[in-house]
């Protein structure tokens, strides 16, 4: 009976929020099973005005055997988890990621005003946020021979035992999924153009390696420029080869929650073989718009701001 309760039937969720639910669940969940690694005799969780304690023997029976407690049934139903052998998948898939890339990601905008929302969520022995110590987990947890996993991220965490907000994980939860609609039908509007756009032909130009560094001296400076349409002046940075000649421009338009030190390296590497780069800062979807709306300060980007990016561009290199 209970693992019916546990694994209750619920409404039908998108592609995308089916994986999200999952992914929810997979950190609060993991966070369960890593007790063994901290040391710690109970994890506490709180939702709401209500705490309760979860032993180490109910997280390890269902972490091994699948055996579903009373405390564990209410928590899948709260959480709407649907399919247990799924998230003990989740819990121990490797991630496609080396630990150079999760060391540049986690060196972002994006990367850190992420960390800080899930350490609200999953907070120290102390009940501090956990972004120190995730972010310490994580770089541990890449590391791994066997590959990075949720699972051994939170083994990684250092402390003695984990907080876990679950009244906030579901807030959590809610404001990302909001997020990543929007940017899905986005980047499926960028690979429809992609396709339409896309040559068969093939060419071939006698240039210098672009994987190597180039061999061109150049400068960065840092200007703002002025949309018509737009009440405030945005932030640019200009990367400048040191030529005596004309130079194509190259425009790179940083992503949803990050700015223009994002892309900074690759605009070193193409003002080094003599290109100049333009890299604005689009400052209603930038890093600090959206710490703010994490904060509670901002609302949602609108999904019309990704369109007028195009005719932001235009007018500094008009």
């Amino acid at each position: 009976r209970l693992h019916k309760l546990f694994f209750a039937r619920q409404p039908k969720l998108s592609r995308l929020n089916s994986r999200l639910v999952a992914l929810n669940i997979g950190i609060v969940s993991s966070v369960l099973t890593a007790i063994p690694a901290l040391g710690a005799e109970q994890i506490t969780i709180s939702y709401g005005p209500a705490e309760s304690s979860v032993s180490i023997d109910e997280i390890q029976q269902f972490a091994k055997q699948g055996k579903v407690t009373p405390i564990l049934s209410l928590y899948g139903t709260l959480l709407k988890l649907k399919d247990g052998q799924k998230l003990r998948t989740i819990l121990q898939t490797p991630l496609e990621a080396s630990p150079w890339s999760v060391g540049q990601f986690l060196d972002t905008p994006t990367g850190r005003v992420l960390l800080t929302r899930i350490g609200k969520v999953l907070k120290t022995d102390k009940n501090e946020n956990g972004y120190a110590a995730l972010r310490i987990a994580i770089g541990q947890a890449s590391a791994h021979p066997e590959g990075l996993t949720i699972l051994r991220i939170l083994e990684e965490f250092p402390g003695e035992s984990i907080r876990v907000d679950l009244d906030f994980s579901l807030e959590l939860l809610e404001d990302i999924l909001q997020i990543l609609v929007e940017d899905e039908l986005v980047i499926q509007s960028v690979e429809q153009q992609a396709q339409q756009a896309q040559i068969n032909e093939n060419y071939t130009f006698n240039l210098p390696d672009p994987r190597t560094q180039g061999l061109i001296p150049w400068t960065e400076e840092e200007l703002t420029f002025r949309n018509p349409n737009r009440d405030q002046p945005s932030p640019l940075r200009l990367y400048l080869p040191q030529v005596k000649k004309s130079v194509p421009l190259i425009v790179i338009s940083h992503g949803l929650g990050s700015d223009p030190q994002t892309f900074s390296y690759i605009a070193e590497h193409l003002a080094s073989h003599g290109f100049a780069v333009a890299v604005p800062e689009h400052i209603d979807t930038s890093a600090n718009t959206f710490a703010r709306f994490f904060e509670g300060f901002e609302r949602p980007p609108n999904p019309s701001v990704f369109a007028n990016r195009r005719s932001e561009d235009y007018f500094f290199t008009r």
